[in-house]
């Protein structure tokens, strides 16, 4: 897929990156911002649109953006957020500097655009905390007053959100010859649509900012919340496959406890955090696979090991479940 716009056409659908269409501003550290406009209309495919513009400004890596775009372009999945076109353009600007002296300079565009996912991210379903938007689904402004997780109290909805984020995340490091790093991957950064069906999102994105390449010891990766970052890059570690895995587990975590405060997993023994985590789901969904509940945390643990060795691949963690789904239906 190569469909690039031209920047004409995306000023048009934005109405000129107007106020009235930006629906968020998302920061990686100090590194850039993404500035996500909505178009309220079918413009493009018949489709709405989710318009990002990079902000070129801070250490932006042009060539590596466009090795990232092209990751995108091949990047096909249910799981995985889907880019529809992008601008790539330069515009000359009337700049005025502080001495009073005038001149053109380059202003350069970098925009993707992509599928509308309208569910939002998870990090709202799952903790009704820190949304400015929520009054636009009532379902989830309802859910933020109340402090509730829209994702319902039913345990199959929770497992289906951690398979598909799973799915996802086998994709991008199996689907093709070479592994694609998320490097970010959070609750945020994963949107649900309308049947609440994860979507992974902003995956690579942070890794246009990073001037070392894919080798690169980072003091901070997409300014990861230290939650979800890796405990080897914050002892200045490099990062890899072993780096998603540590976000996915404190992702799975977080869907399977929801706004539930279980304090810390490491403040507890293991098997305590698990034996609380089952008996919260067995008073809270009797329908739910207490086994499920189970292996599903402890998978989660084994991803956030201390020792990157010791976590398991994707292709692990999605196996489990599967054998675990086949035990499952054979006690039918």
């Amino acid at each position: 897929m190569d469909i690039q716009i031209d920047l004409r056409t995306v000023r048009k659908i934005t109405n000129n990156f107007s106020d009235d269409q930006k629906v968020g501003t998302g920061r990686y550290g100090d590194a850039y911002k993404v500035i996500i406009s909505f178009v309220k209309q079918a413009v493009y495919r018949g489709e709405v649109i989710a318009v990002k513009l990079l902000d070129t400004r801070q250490g932006f890596d042009d060539d590596q953006y466009k090795n990232e775009l092209r990751n995108h372009m091949k990047v096909q999945h249910p799981n995985i957020v889907r880019l529809v076109g992008y601008c790539n353009d330069e515009t000359k600007k009337y700049i005025e500097s502080n001495d009073g002296d005038s001149d053109f300079g380059k202003q350069i565009y970098r925009v993707l655009c992509f599928e509308y996912v309208p569910g939002g991210s998870l990090d709202k379903h799952i903790s009704g905390k820190d949304c400015t938007t929520l009054q636009f689904d009532p379902l989830l402004f309802y859910c933020y007053l109340q402090k509730k997780n829209s994702l319902g109290d039913d345990w199959h909805t929770h497992y289906n959100v951690i398979k598909g984020i799973c799915a996802g995340l086998l994709h991008l490091h199996c689907g093709r010859e070479r592994p694609i790093l998320h490097l970010d991957l959070k609750p945020a950064n994963i949107l649900l649509d309308k049947s609440m069906v994860p979507k992974l999102a902003d995956f690579g994105l942070s890794r246009i900012y990073l001037s070392s390449g894919s080798d690169a010891v980072v003091d901070s990766v997409a300014g990861a919340n230290l939650k979800y970052k890796a405990s080897e890059l914050k002892s200045g570690g490099k990062f890899s496959e072993m780096t998603d895995i540590f976000s996915l587990g404190v992702t799975i975590i977080d869907v399977i406890k929801g706004s539930h405060d279980f304090g810390q997993c490491g403040d507890k023994g293991a098997e305590e955090f698990i034996e609380n985590v089952r008996g919260y789901w067995m008073k809270k969904d009797r329908t739910a696979h207490l086994d499920q509940v189970e292996i599903c945390t402890k998978i989660a643990m084994r991803c956030v090991d201390p020792n990157s060795r010791e976590r398991p691949t994707i292709k692990e963690v999605v196996a489990n479940l599967h054998n675990m789904e086949t035990q499952l239906l054979s006690q039918v």
